[in-house]
C-alpha cells in the first residue's frame, strides 16, 4: 500500500528530474509551541517556503503532558 497517491509522486518525480535532486522522504514533529501550530499547510505554506510536499499528517486526540 503506497504512503501516497501516485499523481503526487509523478509530480514530484518530474520537478526531482528537472532540477536534478534526489527525492528524500522525511519526517517532522512540530512542538506544541511552534507558529505552525493550528494553521493549515497551505496557509503556512509550507510547499513555497521550504519546497516539500506534506504527503500526511498526524494529531493526536489529547496532550500527554504539559511542561509548566
Amino acid at each position: 500500500m503506497p504512503l501516497v497517491h501516485s499523481a503526487i509522486t509523478d509530480v514530484m518525480r518530474a520537478f526531482r528530474k528537472e532540477n536534478g535532486e534526489d527525492e528524500v522522504i522525511a519526517e517532522a514533529v512540530v512542538g506544541a509551541d511552534s507558529a505552525l501550530t493550528r494553521r493549515t499547510i497551505k496557509s503556512a505554506q509550507i510547499a513555497d517556503k521550504y519546497g516539500v510536499a506534506v504527503i500526511g499528517t498526524y494529531s493526536p486526540n489529547r496532550t500527554l503532558f504539559h511542561a509548566r
